[in-house]
């Protein structure tokens, strides 16, 4: 072999080297959302199962409450936003199929300031053909 079957291992041996790299930052960077922290002053809700999410941005605390803004997430998605400055506290609240009455879940604690942010998850149980069983959870 010449010089040429030396410069085209060299290549072929580069061309792996550099596929693997790629690879290797594919697997650690493609993570599950769900996984990474969120950044300062952001939130996520997630509603899952058959309920919809809805979380209303708190103001001030009671016996005066003053809602800034609501989020409605429809069953089987997310959303992720900032949260607006003013907000106090976020309230959670589902929506079960076929009705229109919405039950509070929980409160969090909650600012534009906070880091890291806040991940709320929903969920909900059906025993019987009626939703039994609401719970909601927060991770940062």
């Amino acid at each position: 072999m010449g010089t040429t079957g030396k410069t085209m291992r060299k290549t072929a041996t580069a061309v792996a080297v550099t596929a693997a790299v790629i690879a290797a930052s594919l697997l650690t960077t493609s993570g599950s959302a769900a996984a990474d922290p969120m950044g300062r002053g952001r939130f996520m809700l997630c509603a899952r199962e058959d309920t919809y999410a809805q979380l209303k941005f708190r103001g001030t605390p009671p016996p005066v409450v003053v809602f800034l803004d609501t989020v409605l997430v429809r069953p089987g998605a997310c959303i992720a936003d900032y949260i607006q400055s003013g907000v106090k506290n976020l309230d959670v609240y589902v929506i079960g199929p076929g009705s229109i009455q919405a039950i509070r879940l929980s409160s969090h604690p909650a600012s534009a300031a906070m880091n890291p942010g806040l991940k709320i998850y929903t969920h909900s149980r059906t025993v019987g053909g009626s939703t039994a069983l609401w719970v909601a959870y927060k991770t940062t």
